[in-house]
């Protein structure tokens, strides 16, 4: 008797342990202890690494033989460069996307998993670095080559991707929709920390949009995803933002509040996020008035990060402005007004206006203060171009504070200002009448588009709950079944484990028998996930007609009762398009449902023919029936057959089977068609277009 071979025991193990890496990688990491074949160590660095345990997926790949095999070791490129990249050594990262993506190309076909990991891996890399439109080509190719698989953690990132190239092109309302995918995916696969991320991605972008009320409820609705472990960073981020969202919203006592609770919860936090949150503490102090505490914060930041040229220019621009802001209030107008100044050289290599025409509002009060008002007219003037609405305020105070040394200087610097003021209210009442009418001609449109909306809503509520249930019914599916088959994969694992071993007579008959076992449980389980999760049309091999009705009608009569004749008329042979295994359950289903519709004795017939109907033009198509001389299907619920959960078995269906076999055929680029007379019977027509491809498909 030979012995089993370790060798092919590891490699089974190392696959199983690689496909819970989207699942559940902590249970992988249990599977490689004590294991060090360089495989398995690479399938567990890649459960260490989404798991976040950065220095544990570093130390599984330390000391890697150089002649792996190429399919572990671009395994291990892919995961070395997505450490690199979270780590922030991005050339790093990309040398060793560049050295993947090459082995890969040699493996030819039948890799698509590793092409897609391969795709968003550099997809995320370039969005980090500020790239869009090829993060997009990466983004569609990753889809393409990972949407054949369930819904798992790349599904969410593939969509996050997508909304952050999208968000740098300024197409929010397409951002947000990706990030809503995210947020729904995170849900299907029940990721706590996938979903906890995509609620605080989609709080940042809404607040993009300056929804600040639904940004706040978001970011709240993130932190109270239970994480774990727990992970601060996360936390942090999320509650930096209802910070920022309550400094928007001016209600600046939540604000500091906020802030001063997220402060003490940083602890060793990098110094670029406590000097982020002390700036925008300082921001809010001086809102209220506050400029010692403003100044004694700001030093504070500067403690933790001392060079402000480091800083980036957004943020450093904000803590000059906030101290500029503080010395006018102190009388240190000379100090505030250098300050505003390089605040200002900095604001101009952002692209927020309105951060700038704040800025420049500021140096306006300054040389205010410095008794230079026309040099304060004329920086109000440029800072008009940016918020009109803010000038009143400047005007009145260059009026009040203007210091002159005569008494007509006096009354002349009064006159030009209220003439200007005078010219920039009439140009302002021009262009508020022009907008209010384009407004009120927008809200007559809005008001007919929520008026259809309303109709329309009114039609799709009877659909939702319906929806809900389906959506329930399939997460549940798909949960059982995945770990059903991962059971059944660890058991042919063990079994062919047990093959090698040279086993013969009646134990080997026995093992065959559990591994075709095993091998069909593995089938059911796939097909249950299909009904769980959308999958994509079947292409590619064609299906031999004749075969698969010869396979269904061996499994049928097993099925039906003698006292049913069974008829199979094979009129015409050729091949068809879909998967086998789906359409296998297609005829199935019908033939169950024949069965069940004769009570007593009667004929079940199933015929292929050509068909004359056609779906899509160019294409021909073939007719598989299901003819059986039971009950019929009353008038009254024809129509409703095939909607999901419907069923007339009551205690005994769950309306899914008609459902399902309908999604079957039309993945398959078909349909089915259903006559009907009550008292003599019901033919169910499955319609399927024709293959010129030849079917290389085993079973």
């Amino acid at each position: 008797m030979n012995a089993a071979s370790p060798s092919e025991e590891l490699r089974v193990r190392a696959e199983f342990i690689w496909e819970l890496k989207a699942w559940d990688p902590r249970r992988g990491l249990e599977l490689a202890k004590g294991k060090s074949d360089p495989r398995v160590r690479i399938s567990a660095a890649a459960c260490a690494y989404e798991l976040r345990e950065a220095a544990a997926a570093t130390e599984l790949l330390h000391g890697l033989a150089p002649d792996l095999d190429p399919v572990f070791l671009v395994r291990s490129l892919w995961i070395e460069a997505a450490l690199h990249k979270d780590a922030g050594r991005m050339d790093q990262s990309l040398r060793a996307y560049d050295e993947a993506d090459a082995l890969a190309a040699v493996l030819g076909p039948g890799n698509q998993e590793l092409e897609g990991l391969l795709a968003l891996g550099r997809s995320d890399l370039l969005v980090r670095q500020g790239g869009t439109e090829d993060v997009l080509k990466l983004a569609r190719v990753a889809q393409a080559r990972l949407q054949a698989l369930p819904v798992s953690i790349y599904t969410c990132r593939i969509h996050t991707v997508f909304a952050r190239a999208l968000g740098r092109m300024g197409e929010l309302s397409s951002s947000i929709d990706h990030l809503g995918k995210c947020v729904e995916a995170a849900r299907a696969i029940d990721s706590k920390r996938e979903l906890a991320n995509a609620l605080h991605n989609l709080a940042c972008a809404v607040g993009t949009g300056e929804d600040y009320e639904a940004a706040m409820g978001l970011a709240r609705e993130s932190l109270a995803v239970p994480l774990d472990p727990e992970e601060p960073r996360l936390r942090i981020r999320s509650k930096s933002l209802i910070v920022d969202v309550l400094f928007e919203l001016n209600r600046l006592e939540e604000a500091e509040a906020e802030a001063r609770t997220l402060l003490a919860e940083l602890g060793d936090s990098p110094a670029e996020t406590q000097a982020q949150r002390l700036c925008t503490l300082a921001g809010i102090l001086v809102e209220r008035g506050r400029p010692e505490e403003t100044l004694e914060t700001i030093d504070s930041a500067l403690a933790v990060m001392p060079d402000l040229e480091t800083w980036r220019p957004n943020e450093a621009q904000a803590a000059r402005h906030f101290r500029a802001r503080a010395w006018l209030a102190l009388g240190r107008v000379e100090d505030a007004l250098g300050e505003i100044e390089l605040a200002i050289g900095l604001a101009t290599t952002t692209p927020f206006e309105e951060t700038l025409a704040a800025l420049l509002l500021t140096k306006a009060e300054i040389l205010t203060a410095l008794s230079r008002g026309r040099e304060a007219r004329d920086i109000m003037h440029e800072a008009l171009r940016f918020e009109r609405k803010m000038i009143h305020r400047v005007l009145n105070e260059s009026t009040q504070a203007a210091r002159f040394r005569t008494e007509a200087e006096i009354a002349k610097a009064k006159e030009q200002v209220l003439i200007d003021a005078h010219k920039q209210l009439e140009q302002m009442v021009e262009e508020r009448t022009r907008s209010l009418t384009e407004a009120n001609l927008a809200l007559r449109r809005e008001i007919d588009e929520r008026t259809k909306a309303e109709q329309r809503s009114s039609t799709l509520m009877g659909v939702l709950s319906e929806g809900e249930r389906l959506r329930a019914v399939g997460q549940s599916a798909a949960t059982i079944a995945h770990d059903v088959q991962n059971t059944l994969l660890a058991i042919l694992a063990s079994a062919h484990t047990l093959r090698n071993a040279g086993l013969d007579g009646a134990p080997r008959k026995a093992l065959e028998c559990l591994i075709h076992a095993a091998e069909h449980g593995v089938t059911t389980t796939r097909g249950i996930l299909d009904f769980a999760v959308e999958m994509p049309a079947a292409t590619g091999d064609g299906i031999d007609l004749r075969e698969l009705v010869d396979k269904v009608t061996v499994h049928a009569r097993a099925l039906v009762p003698s006292r049913i004749r069974f008829h199979i008329t094979n009129e015409i042979s050729g091949f068809i398009e879909g998967s086998p295994n789906e359409l296998e359950r297609v005829l199935i289903n019908l033939i169950l449902n024949g069965r069940d519709a004769i009570d007593g004795p009667g004929e079940l017939t199933i015929t292929t023919r050509e068909s004359a109907k056609f779906l899509l033009p160019d294409h021909s198509y073939v007719e598989i029936s299901v003819r059986d001389t039971g009950q019929g299907i009353p008038a009254d619920i024809r129509d409703r057959i095939f909607e999901p959960l419907f069923t007339t078995k009551k205690g005994s269906g769950a309306g899914l089977g008609l459902w399902g076999a309908l999604r079957s055929a039309q993945r398959a680029g078909g349909t089915i068609h259903v006559e009907s007379t009550t008292g003599e019977g019901t033919t169910m027509t499955v319609l399927l277009p024709r293959s010129q491809v030849p079917a290389t498909r085993n079973g």
